[in-house]
């Protein structure tokens, strides 16, 4: 199943060349033996292709015929480092949720102290994370995932679920596609840095909450106090460039508790609580935390005109260079260990 879900996501995405064409299904039979019956899934609709051949060849005609990256082979795991297989949002799944994003999920449920039966809302859901954990607290509730990105909300649809039910929804934080008053708790893991309107995107949240709800954010403190971003993001601007690293310097925009606080407030919530929080995060080298920061998130626009071994060099260079600009004990036994710091706010919306 990984290469179908691999192929799908992928194809739901689109490149960069613009998606394939309207109306693709694949309908795959004696493919999946297991099954006992035909399999299909619609991916755009309209046309047909039938597909009674092996998942990796129709993988590689599609890639080709629709200019997509070539899916790579191999183990998940070589030698103890992670390998680069499958599209970015399944590498942001499979990689970075279990060591950066979970950690912080599993903080932010708990600190929303979800019940029984409440109707939840997780913006900017990415893969789906902290919708999953928060369907396993509100059972019989409900939770709906609301994302921007097809691709991330592909992954987080292929994915079990344990819990209540969950929708996932395409849809902008800014305009939310849903009642007023609607939910009884809004979770906004990592999202807010990213959105272009910041205050606007608190209204909503603010608007969709109903009276005596609640919400639950996190956005990440400055840069400097995560160690390891730090040496990575001063490793991109001397290895690509002094603009290299402002993308995952965005991640860190917020300068202090008062702020998130201050938005928080003008947005029109009452009670507000901000909290500064740390989390050790571990990746097996430097070279892997290099490797699937740049692709497996935005960052992958920095090298998309290179060949894969500039490629190489480039992730393999920036990996150096880090290297030299963190601390030893962030590199003992090989690995790449530091604190991760963030704030994490909860508020109501009278």
């Amino acid at each position: 199943m990984d290469g179908w879900l691999e192929l799908l996501s992928t194809i739901e995405k689109g490149s960069e060349n613009g998606p394939p064409d309207r109306g693709c299904r694949i309908l795959f039979s004696d493919l999946l033996p297991d099954r006992g019956k035909l399999d299909e899934r619609k991916l755009v609709g309209g046309e047909l292709v039938v597909a009674r051949c092996d998942p990796a060849a129709l993988g590689n005609r599609l890639r080709s015929s629709y200019h997509l990256p070539t899916a790579k082979a191999g183990r998940a795991m070589s030698e103890g480092h992670w390998q680069l297989e499958g599209s970015a949002a399944e590498l942001f799944q499979r990689y970075l949720v279990p060591a950066i994003t979970l950690k912080w999920a599993e903080d932010l449920v708990r600190r929303a102290q979800l019940r029984t039966g409440e109707l939840v809302l997780d913006v900017a859901c990415g893969t789906g994370v902290v919708a999953r954990l928060a369907a396993t607290k509100v059972r019989p509730g409900q939770v709906t995932g609301l994302d921007l990105n097809a691709g991330m909300l592909a992954v987080a649809r292929s994915l079990p679920n344990d819990g209540a039910p969950i929708n996932w929804t395409q849809g902008s934080a800014l305009d939310m596609p849903f009642p007023s008053g609607h939910f009884d708790v809004v979770l906004c893991q990592q999202g807010l840095q990213f959105f272009p309107n910041q205050p606007g995107a608190l209204r909503e949240l603010h608007r969709v909450l109903r009276e005596g709800g609640r919400a639950a954010l996190s956005v990440y403190s400055p840069i400097e106090r995560t160690p390891g971003a730090n040496a990575f993001v001063q490793a991109l601007d001397q290895v690509l460039g002094p603009e290299a690293s402002r993308i995952k310097r965005g991640e860190h925009s917020f300068a202090n508790r008062g702020q998130l606080e201050s938005l928080l407030r003008d947005a029109g919530f009452g009670a507000v609580v901000v909290s500064t929080v740390q989390q050790t995060i571990a990746f097996p080298s430097v070279l892997d935390y290099v490797r699937f920061q740049i692709v497996a998130t935005p960052m992958a626009m920095l090298l998309k005109d290179k060949t894969e071994p500039e490629r190489e060099a480039i992730m393999s260079s920036v990996a150096s260079t880090a290297a030299t600009l963190s601390t030893p004990s962030m590199l003992d036994g090989g690995k790449f260990a530091f604190p991760q710091e963030a704030y994490v706010a909860i508020a109501s919306p009278f």
